[in-house]
């Protein structure tokens, strides 16, 4: 791979990045092109990388062709397989890997043929999904800024479904634990105005 990268000009540490951001820009421009179950399983083989940049763009490719025409409707085995990453990484990955997750699953499960919307699947995934977050938001959990924007993506993307549980989980978890908790003026571990715009900008 580094003797490939560098005939082409390609730092070795960046080729990877840059190779899955071009795919995601082809999966958009070219999206009937990708329409082979051979094509989106080696795409979901892809998703096993241990680079934490991978799934987003993978994530964010399978959304593009979700748009030309959801797996829901095209290639439902396929969707079968990549459902359950999706989910994973909704809950445990990194919050970047969360939101292009939830995305994912939302624009590939909500058929386009006729009225049929979003199939029941879909909504017990998400319903799975926000029912583990509810039990496990907490300040002290490792996962608690990915389990914040995953649930700020799934209130997005389904507003209808999930806003009552959701608002509920804002108000008890986030409202009262987070932001109204007693904080000691001694504490030392509490992020600078500096860190905290940092963390936003990079959701």
């Amino acid at each position: 791979m580094e003797w490939k990268s560098r005939r082409v000009g390609l730092p070795a540490e960046s080729a990877g990045e840059r190779g899955l951001k071009l795919l995601s820009v082809l999966a958009y421009v070219f999206s009937a092109h990708f329409q082979h179950t051979t094509i989106l399983n080696h795409m979901i083989a892809l998703l096993g990388s241990d680079q934490d940049y991978a799934a987003p763009y993978i994530l964010k490719a399978f959304t593009y062709l979700g748009r030309y025409k959801p797996l829901v409707d095209s290639h439902p085995a396929v969707l079968q397989r990549l459902t359950p990453i999706c989910k994973e990484l909704a809950i445990s990955g990194t919050p970047k890997q969360a939101k292009h997750a939830v995305r994912c699953m939302y624009v590939n499960m909500t058929s386009s043929v006729g009225s049929e919307g979003q199939n029941s699947e879909a909504g017990d995934v998400f319903a799975e999904i926000v029912e583990t977050l509810k039990v496990n938001l907490s300040p002290e959990q490792a996962k608690y800024r990915t389990a914040i924007v995953c649930l700020g993506h799934i209130a997005y993307n389904i507003p209808d479904r999930f806003h009552v549980p959701i608002k509920n989980i804002i108000s008890r978890k986030i409202v009262k634990e987070l932001l109204v908790k007693d904080v000691p003026e001694d504490r030392k571990d509490i992020p600078s105005t500096e860190c905290f715009l940092e963390i936003i900008t990079r959701v």
